[in-house]
């Protein structure tokens, strides 16, 4: 079935924008999952020092998977402001671990409440921040 604009604007796929200090070797992974489409931040023109602000703030229309669980958090970039944030809360993550905590994220159901919402994200469960201070923690 040819891909009509509609399909093309409203896709399905989860569509990831990976950060600079997660192995951008990780893309080739997660694109083979099927439901994610992944790119570094450099595919979509930032740089590797660009601003956290306009990395989770970007006109892309993804969400952004990080590994900086200093700077960027539910209290500094709160919820329904962006398209999404992950974060990988595993320690010292490989790009097996990353992708085994996607896709599990993914074959949960849970892959549509990444959009607007802050996780944070482990192999086995998932904390999702919501709008006005909800939490709610899922297994995977």
């Amino acid at each position: 079935m040819p891909k009509t604009f509609l399909r093309k604007l409203f896709t399905r796929d989860l569509k990831l924008m990976i950060d600079y200090n997660i192995d951008p070797k990780v893309v080739e992974c997660l694109n083979k999952l099927g439901a994610v489409k992944a790119k570094t931040i450099g595919d979509y023109g930032f740089k590797q020092n660009a601003e956290d602000s306009h990395l989770v703030y970007n006109d892309h229309r993804c969400a952004l998977l990080t590994a900086d669980k200093r700077t960027i958090n539910e209290k500094r970039f709160p919820p329904c402001e962006h398209d999404g944030i992950i974060l990988i809360k595993e320690d010292r993550p490989s790009k097996e671990k990353i992708c085994a905590c996607i896709k599990a994220l993914c074959q949960s159901g849970h892959r549509k409440k990444v959009s607007h919402n802050v996780i944070h994200l482990w192999e086995n469960r998932a904390i999702i921040y919501k709008h006005e201070g909800e939490k709610e923690e899922v297994l995977l």
